[in-house]
């Protein structure tokens, strides 16, 4: 009779510590990282992989998988045991959890990865969704503090849902210290009453390099604050970066008809496949590039090809020109985004840096030409 009751009395105290854990997991988490086993212990810098997805683990038994780069998905998911979670029929070991973290351990593929996943604060905006974008795209930003984060000391939003960071490198094309620009993908979602700020590398559209997730958790005008679990302080704050620049005049003098002389004088990049060059599929560029800018089209040209256009825009310091490719495919729809960075310009004289210098020629050899990094137009009439 007694081991009975032990018996009875253990199985309700598992039970009991089943419900709790499960009440434990209900609710929406954010994927915070994951993590190759091999780099749990790594002191170099590495942060994980992060990307754009919302889990939240329903009472009935599904969980929504929320990706923002990819799609919506409803699994199933269980307690196997009180250290195993079953979601999909995978199964993953429960390695810490409390109130605000969860750590799973993934054994399912050759290599093993710890999954971290964190809670969205409860805060309250006075923003809504529109309202926010509307604020993003209003401002150029920077970090609060730039002391170790120098890279985010000027970024603007676009209305292409694209972002560009400017900030200074060694630039091993150039042999010299420049500004760099990085493009990334941006976007807000409001899942329950959450609302999260998130990048992905858009492969289809060719946009954005980096995947990640941040709860917005405050925003006015001149400043908005985000989560994020690799700072100390588990946020980041960005400001309002003042501009003084004239972009209508700006657009006045860039309007107009150009003319930029490429020459092997001048550097194509140092990264050419010289393969590529000696089977004729690249061709280094010698000639004259023709610039065409109008209200809203860039188009450039070379001697009989087929022109490359673009809408475009200006940043609104008005040195970065940003340039859009409708793409318009079965499988690809949407805006492919290049840019180059505006050096110099006068009434007579348009001096770019290059990021994408590929000309795209629609012949079999060469199928693309490559330009010179920086480009010297003069206008002409």
């Amino acid at each position: 009779m007694n081991r009975l009751i032990i018996f009875l009395g253990l199985i309700l105290l598992i039970s009991c510590k089943t419900k709790s854990l499960k009440k434990d997991i209900q609710g929406v988490w954010i994927f915070d990282k994951r993590i190759n086993n091999q780099y749990l212990d790594d002191t170099s810098g590495f942060l994980g992989y992060q990307e754009p997805i919302i889990y939240d683990f329903q009472e009935n038994g599904e969980v929504v998988f929320k990706n923002y780069s990819y799609k919506d998905t409803i699994f199933n998911w269980f307690l196997k045991s009180d250290t195993i979670l079953t979601i999909d029929s995978l199964d993953y070991s429960i390695y810490s959890l409390n109130q605000d973290r969860m750590s799973l351990i993934d054994y399912n593929a050759v290599d093993t990865f710890w999954l971290m996943f964190k809670r969205p604060k409860k805060v309250k905006l006075d923003y809504n969704k529109p309202e926010i974008e509307k604020t993003l795209l209003s401002n150029i930003w920077t970090i609060d503090n730039m002391i170790d984060h120098k890279w985010e000391t000027n970024f603007e939003y676009f209305d292409n849902k694209t972002m560009i960071y400017r900030y200074k490198i060694f630039d091993r094309d150039l042999n010299d210290s420049s500004d760099n620009l990085q493009l990334e993908t941006w976007g807000v979602a409001k899942y329950n009453d959450y609302y999260f700020l998130y990048s992905f590398r858009d492969m289809l559209l060719g946009n954005g390099n980096f995947d990640r997730m941040n709860q917005i958790i405050d925003i006015n005008q001149n400043s908005y604050v985000i989560s994020d679990s690799n700072r100390k302080s588990k946020k980041a704050k960005f400001k309002a970066k003042s501009v003084n620049s004239n972009c209508q005049d700006r657009i006045n003098k860039l309007n107009g008809n150009w003319k930029s002389f490429n020459s092997k004088d001048n550097t194509y990049g140092r990264y050419i496949s010289k393969t590529a060059i000696k089977l004729g599929r690249i061709a280094l560029f010698e000639g004259n590039l023709n610039l065409s800018v109008k209200e809203n089209t860039v188009s450039f040209k070379i001697d009989t090809l087929e022109p490359l256009e673009y809408n475009w825009q200006l940043s609104k310091d008005g040195k970065i020109l940003v340039l859009e490719y409708q793409i318009d495919e079965p499988k690809r729809k949407g805006i492919h985004v290049d840019y180059a960075d505006i050096l110099e310009l006068t009434d007579t004289k348009l001096k770019v840096r290059l990021f994408n210098n590929n000309y795209y020629t629609g012949l079999e050899k060469p199928n693309r030409y490559l330009l010179n990094l920086i480009q010297v137009f003069e206008k002409i009439e």
